[in-house]
């Protein structure tokens, strides 16, 4: 199983990052094969969508938007 730990507070090493730490230390601890990665939202660099989505061709255009930048939640 892979777990996949996201912290979405701007403040590294804090609370949420260690309670995210615990919960995937617990799981590994019950479950060796367990693999992880963790993510801190705050490194990321997001945006929200543009003016696309109110034209006509936006399902077109986001439905060809490459695999890799897409998640898909199991």
């Amino acid at each position: 199983m892979k777990v996949l730990g996201i912290v979405g507070s701007m403040r590294k090493g804090r609370n949420t990052e260690i309670l995210v730490r615990r919960v995937i230390s617990e799981m590994t601890s019950i479950d060796p094969l367990v693999t992880s990665d963790l993510i801190h939202v705050s490194d990321l660099d997001i945006h929200p969508a543009g003016s696309c989505v109110l034209m006509p061709t936006a399902p077109r255009i986001c439905s060809s938007a490459p695999s890799q930048m897409t998640y898909r939640w199991y």
